[in-house]
């Protein structure tokens, strides 16, 4: 082996004095594996060959190795020389602030290292064009692979996996995204019925079949995120925060990457615990991130930004670099692991003094109140907080609807995450409520009701002229708030023109307000108690001016102090509330790895091994 490699006698080097580092052992480790299961692949490499000339068979193995490698597909992104916003999107109209103060980061060479940054801006300002143009101006600078966008739903991956497709068509990048989710082949399966250039996703899985499968074939599961390009859940990044056999197969798939985190304001206890030590492990393998939200609350982002600046000093310490500024919003914070920045922009004319008027809808008059608003015309979108409470509604305006005269009836559709046919919903509705690619309107219904779950808070983008809503967290009235009146159009009808979010899903008591059993079994009862304390007295949110105001007294370090008369069921709701925080932290504490060290054993990251999929303890109502 050595005369054949040409390699020097290992007597005469200097093996007691080669040190390897944590991130190197990593990386090392997963190489090691991935090219054993490459050429343990006996269709590729026949076993039984009778080798007579060992010179003659590595010539040969090495060609076939290299034929091999390249059938694989891995070959790494090449963003364009010039990543400014307009090179990347040349046809888009209007370059909203928060991209215009990027593009101004970027310009500067000194402006842009290994770091991580987190994006903050309303809903429709272009967060995630932003995130694009920072990847690549990332991978074109760092000559990283490519990068992986996480996000919290399958729905949310589905809609904005196809606008990257769209991106990297459109700069010519000679690259294919892959969607990776646990449902991703059967997504892909059903675009190649229209479409027959879709390619199959090769998409790991959020959780692990049984043992005898994972044995047949184990990396056919690990190899999605090795793919240079990828849209996904979130899970499908955050497993590798979590001890799993072969796991340095999937942190050395990650760490030449951007990781992009979209809506990380969404994430429960577990999984917020799991994502925090995901960033002190990105940080150690100096993997650069960028985290979107439209609603993070300051203590949250201040975590967020030390736990990958932990990480991306040596040895793992935590220093806390102090909190970022508050001041602003939308605004980029980023941090190189040393200080914290941040700047600050305005925003769009369409998210630009956004009045919302709040009024109450009882549960027993959600149907002719959405039906006499939509009489003379609109667009309506009902979100309830569960699929049985959205089918619930659905067929009770269906009915209604069935007695009016034909000349009257509303289109009306279902969106939840259990319907059958949810991609071809999911299109028509992208198609005649949304904003295709190009800029183009499609033909808007003159009257249509959509009723959904939470799935329509973040998952497609669709413009409504008016919105019934159960109570939910603040984070996610915000999000729901940002599908009204999403786009400028001129055919707006006129008596929608003002700007109607109506709640409903709560009743107003002396000793504090009473929510549905299916609410509070999605929701934090605590977090819905201090969300309407906070909208409860309010005629009209203004956005994004009260943005930062509500969400810090929800989550914050300026929370709101419920009535004397709540007392009592406040405090029960705060009892429970702390209960399951710490249970939740304490199954993360007992699954995930831990805290990256320059001492540490690499066993440690597979000792006492679970399930890579378990990234979430509950699904909720998505």
């Amino acid at each position: 082996m050595i005369r054949l490699w040409g390699l020097r006698d290992p007597k005469e080097l200097p093996w007691a004095q080669v040190k390897c580092g944590l991130a190197a052992s990593v990386g090392l480790t997963g190489l090691t594996t991935i090219s054993d299961w490459i050429a343990s692949d006996d269709k590729k490499f026949p076993r039984g060959e009778t080798v007579t000339n060992l010179s003659a068979y590595l010539e040969d193995t090495r060609k076939r190795a290299t034929e091999v490698i390249a059938k694989l597909d891995w070959d790494p992104w090449r963003p364009p020389n010039d990543t400014s916003f307009r090179t990347l999107f040349p046809t888009v109209a209007e370059i909203r602030p928060i991209q215009k103060k990027l593009d101004e980061l970027l310009g500067d060479e000194e402006g842009i290292k290994r770091g991580i940054y987190v994006i903050e801006a309303p809903t429709g300002e272009g967060k995630t064009r932003s995130a694009l143009q920072l990847a690549a101006a990332l991978v074109k600078r760092l000559g990283l692979n490519g990068f992986y966008i996480g996000l919290p739903t399958q729905a949310t991956a589905n809609g904005l996996f196809r606008e990257v497709e769209s991106f990297l068509s459109d700069i010519g990048a000679d690259i294919k995204a892959r969607l990776l989710h646990s449902k991703a082949d059967e997504v892909q399966a059903k675009r190649r019925q229209t479409d027959p250039i879709v390619e199959p996703s090769d998409a790991t899985r959020d959780e692990h079949p049984e043992a005898e499968e994972e044995d047949r074939d184990w990396l056919s599961r690990q190899k999605g995120m090795l793919f240079p390009v990828g849209v996904g859940t979130v899970d499908q990044s955050i497993k590798h925060a979590l001890r799993a056999r072969h796991l340095c197969v999937g942190l050395a798939s990650i760490s030449n990457k951007v990781i992009v985190v979209d809506e990380v304001h969404a994430y429960d206890t577990y999984m917020s615990q799991l994502l925090d030590r995901l960033l002190q492990w990105l940080g150690r393998l100096g993997v650069p991130v960028i985290l979107l939200s439209a609603t993070l609350p300051s203590n949250r982002r201040t975590q967020l930004i030390n736990a990958w600046c932990s990480g991306s000093r040596r040895g793992g310490v935590r220093k806390e670099l102090g909190k970022p500024s508050r001041t602003g919003y939308p605004r980029i914070t980023y941090s190189y692991g040393d200080k914290i920045e941040t700047v600050t922009s305005g925003v769009s004319s369409t998210n630009g003094n956004r009045v919302i008027q709040l009024p109450r809808v009882d549960e027993g008059s959600i149907v002719p109140w959405v039906l006499d608003r939509v009489r003379g015309g609109g667009c309506a979108a009902v979100i309830r907080n569960l699929v049985r409470s959205a089918n619930n509604t659905y067929d009770a305006l269906k009915a209604a609807i069935e007695r009016l005269p034909s000349a009257e009836r509303p289109e009306i559709f279902l969106l939840t995450s259990k319907v059958s046919d949810r991609q071809q919903v999911e299109q028509e509705l992208l198609s005649r409520l949304g904003l295709p690619v190009g800029g183009i309107v499609g033909a808007r219904p003159q009257r249509a009701i959509v009723v959904g779950t939470s799935v329509l808070e973040s998952s497609l983008d669709l413009d409504f002229d008016i919105m019934v809503s159960d109570l939910a967290p603040i984070d996610s009235m915000i999000q729901r708030m940002g599908r009204l009146h999403r786009h400028e159009r001129d055919d707006r009808p006129e008596h929608l023109r003002d700007k109607i979010f109506a709640i409903t899903g709560v009743v107003d008591q002396p000793t504090g307000p009473r929510f549905p059993q299916y609410t509070i079994n999605v929701y934090s009862d605590l977090i819905l108690h201090r969300t309407w304390a906070v909208l409860r007295n309010r005629v009209s949110v203004c956005c994004p001016n009260d943005v930062e105001e509500l969400i810090e007294a929800v989550y914050g370090e300026d929370l709101v102090q419920p009535p004397p008369s709540w007392e009592r069921q406040f405090h029960k709701a705060e009892q429970r509330h702390r209960r399951e925080q710490e249970r939740n932290e304490y199954v993360a504490r007992e699954r995930r790895l831990p805290p990256p060290r320059e001492t540490m054993h690499l066993e440690e990251l597979t000792r006492l091994p679970g399930s890579s999929g378990n990234t979430r303890l509950s699904h909720g109502a998505r």
